[in-house]
């Protein structure tokens, strides 16, 4: 009773002063709690082997043998726990990076890397990239999270990081049946209404007599699509390939003026993407630039005049209108079909434009179509 008691105020003087004004430095031994204390935070090797304490300009280091936990005001928590490598038992810092159902942890030193995961039995299970028997870590993985059906595929999509192992065990605990972030990449291809726009002050004055009309053709390309830290945003590129022609005349002052463009062009996107982190029928949203380049740019403009029944065809232009790369701002939106723990389809409405201020602009509309392998 007594010592129960003793754990319940050693938790409190714990507890309190982190409501209050968030985590504080703390370390706590087997006999005592001391609150903001002066911890010296430095790599993640060093954390795991030592507690440095600064006591006035002195630094003191303590072992895992005389420290149980120790924590940082930026939340960070090393507890000391025996654990097995090589064949060799040794205690050291672990930092607790999920507290939940389960416990995980992290350990690093100058050779390894690993994971250890705190169930029920507060028995630590070693999680290893690739274990004496061969096994992977997802092998690992799958194993200690064979009683939750609604995670089991998804094993195959985590990597050996920390966010993805946070966000594996987030959702093991809940036992939901959830899409998990992963790299994708596929084919995609577009239709796309492409037109030129009018600039407000353009060094060729014959291209204002021109009302410029969208094209549409088919592009096609690949995409890949990149997780941040396993969260529900992605950055997301493509690489789209397309041809456009324009043909325009006008008469102006008894003289036919022509304008003829044709463009073959690149265009990648660096897009921010979310979406919505829902079963089977996903919303998503895009936003970034695009870079668009036009490896094939031949625009010409030219006068037809008939002086004493003689057809005479000059070319009016000093300079191309048209630019060899735009940037454009991009936004579009879409929905992901999720067609199992892995692959997806995905059909998207986007919308991008360009401003040049002497030269033609470019906009374009999209709709697009990919799937992810």
């Amino acid at each position: 009773m007594i010592k129960k008691l003793k754990q319940t105020i050693i938790l409190a003087l714990i507890v309190f002063p982190i409501v209050l004004f968030g985590q504080v430095n703390y370390l706590e031994t087997d006999s005592l709690t001391t609150i903001n204390v002066k911890l010296v935070e430095g790599s993640d090797i060093e954390n795991s082997q030592v507690c440095k304490v600064k006591i006035k300009d002195k630094v003191t280091e303590y072992s895992p043998y005389e420290v149980r936990e120790y924590g940082f005001k930026n939340g960070r928590v090393y507890v000391s726990k025996e654990i097995q490598i090589s064949d060799t038992s040794k205690r050291v810092f672990l930092e607790r990076i999920l507290n939940d159902k389960t416990i995980l942890y992290l350990y690093k030193d100058q050779s390894s890397k690993l994971f250890f995961i705190e169930k029920d039995s507060n028995v630590l299970i070693k999680i290893s990239k690739e274990n004496m028997d061969g096994k992977s870590y997802r092998d690992q993985l799958a194993k200690v999270s064979n009683d939750c059906q609604n995670t089991s595929q998804l094993v195959q999509l985590v990597s050996y990081t920390n966010s993805s192992f946070v966000k594996f065990f987030k959702l093991y605990d809940d036992c939901k049946l959830r899409p998990f972030p992963h790299f994708k990449f596929g084919p995609t291809l577009s239709y796309e209404s492409f037109e030129l726009i009018q600039p407000n002050e353009s060094r060729i004055k014959q291209i204002n007599y021109f009302d410029f009309d969208n094209d549409r053709s088919l592009s096609a390309g690949m995409f890949i699509d990149v997780p941040i830290i396993a969260s529900d945003f992605s950055i997301h590129s493509e690489i789209l390939i397309s041809k456009h022609g324009f043909s325009y005349n006008n008469n102006v002052d008894g003289n036919d003026l022509d304008f003829v463009t044709n463009l073959s062009s690149l265009k990648i996107p660096l897009l921010l993407r979310y979406t919505c982190p829902i079963n089977k029928l996903r919303p998503f949203l895009n936003i970034g630039v695009s870079n668009l380049y036009h490896y094939r740019n031949e625009t010409m403009i030219y006068e037809t005049t008939m002086i004493d029944n003689t057809i005479i065809i000059n070319d009016v232009m000093d300079t191309s209108p048209t630019n060899d790369y735009y940037l454009e701002y991009t936004l579009g939106g879409g929905l992901e079909y999720q067609l199992n723990y892995k692959n997806s389809l995905f059909f998207e409405l986007r919308y991008s434009k360009s401003y040049v201020k002497e030269l033609l602009g470019t906009k374009s509309i999209n709709i697009m179509t990919g799937f992810n392998f």
